[in-house]
């Protein structure tokens, strides 16, 4: 593994991050953290961006991309989580992906570019509330009817429905097959008539959705790619997903670290508080391991390799040192790290105590972490499957 980027990696990097430490308005990092999905502000930048041709730098040129190596699509994500910015993920890694490589060429024309300029949002909706984590066990059904299918059912956990432009929706088709090849994917005007979105939120305030369909019309020329191969075209999105960065991560620690070594250069952390010093150097090590896991998936990609496990090793590893750095944090600020964000005594920033309480979500997100250790043990180390 290269650890060093090319000439052309460090240019898309730089010109990213100028352009988010410029760009980058209270207002948006506000909605970014609030849980609440795409505001207008957060929507504004993203139109920003991609008029500068940002946001799908592996893209082809046609679509709005710049045909850079797979390596600039994590420098993006990176960067955008570093600088509190909104990564469109569902539609530059899931949807975006799956319409560019099977939809049809009206598809293509109809939604790439909109993509790529940020002026459409997906929502994903995979996850069922009798399947869990077992997204092949979904039983929302869509019935063919002439040039149409009638969709009935129910999806849950769905994070930006609520907001978005377009549903990517996981159905089944044909009831008669094993679960996996009876799977299709289709895009769904979340405004067509019998679809009902409710609320869920989670402990930190995040929130996600309930959607229901009641006898909803979607044209058949919605389906995207082959009817029935949809699992494939989940698994593959999946990988994508799960690349993921630590970003996020890496913004927090390094503001703990300046916290702390300011309230040592004060006198208000003596050599009793040593564990601090110890712990940090932990959580420094895991977040750098996290940040190389994650760079080897996008060399697989680079290098036109299949990728098995590694996406998965990368996101039950990321998402573990997430709960342990702000574990830490709390442990750090103490009874104060509690605080809201109206309160004066806060120590360092309010943001500790939400991404405290959003850290558990992440091991369940993309698939919960049983199932990443599951994938790791029959695809990396070959075990038999049950």
């Amino acid at each position: 593994m290269d650890f060093e980027f090319t000439q052309e990696e460090k240019e898309y990097q730089k010109e990213v991050r100028s352009f988010l430490q410029r760009e980058v308005t209270a207002e948006a990092a506000h909605e970014h953290h609030s849980g609440e999905g795409l505001g207008p502000h957060s929507r504004a930048l993203l139109r920003k961006m991609g008029q500068q041709r940002l946001l799908a730098p592996t893209w082809p040129k046609q679509y709005g991309g710049r045909e850079l190596s797979p390596v600039t699509r994590f420098i993006l994500s990176e960067e955008m989580a570093y600088h509190d910015a909104p990564y469109p993920l569902t539609f530059l890694e899931v949807a975006g992906p799956g319409i560019l490589h099977f939809g049809t060429e009206e598809q293509k024309a109809t939604y790439l570019t909109r993509i790529t300029s940020g002026e459409i949002e997906f929502a994903t909706a995979y996850t069922e509330p009798g399947a869990g984590s077992d997204v092949a066990a979904l039983t929302l059904y869509a019935e063919a009817r002439g040039d149409t299918y009638v969709l009935n059912g129910q999806k849950t956990f769905s994070s930006h429905a609520h907001h978005c432009d377009f549903i990517w929706l996981a159905v089944r088709t044909d009831k008669t097959v094993p679960k996996h090849r009876g799977i299709s994917i289709f895009i769904v005007d979340p405004n067509t008539p019998g679809i009902t979105v409710r609320p869920l939120h989670t402990m930190a305030g995040v929130r996600a959705n309930e959607i229901f369909f009641d006898d909803v019309v979607v044209p058949a020329n919605n389906l995207v790619g082959e009817k029935n191969r949809g699992w494939d075209y989940m698994v593959g999105a999946l990988n994508y997903e799960r690349g993921g960065t630590v970003g996020d991560l890496q913004r927090p620690f390094d503001e703990l670290v300046e916290f702390v070594a300011e309230r040592r250069r004060a006198g208000k952390i003596t050599a009793e508080d040593d564990w601090i010093a110890e712990e940090l150097a932990r959580v420094a090590t895991e977040l750098h391991i996290a940040r190389l896991l994650i760079y080897k998936v996008a060399e697989i990609q680079e290098q036109k390799g299949n990728l098995t496990y590694e996406a998965s090793l990368g996101k039950l590893y990321a998402s573990q040192v997430r709960e342990r750095l702000f574990n830490v944090a709390m442990q750090i600020l103490g009874p104060y790290g509690q605080l809201c964000d109206w309160s004066k005594w806060i120590p360092l920033h309010a943001k500790i105590q939400k991404l405290f309480l959003d850290a558990p979500r992440w091991s369940i997100v993309a698939g919960a972490s049983e199932i990443q250790r599951n994938i790791m043990a029959i695809r990396g180390l070959g075990l038999p499957a049950k």
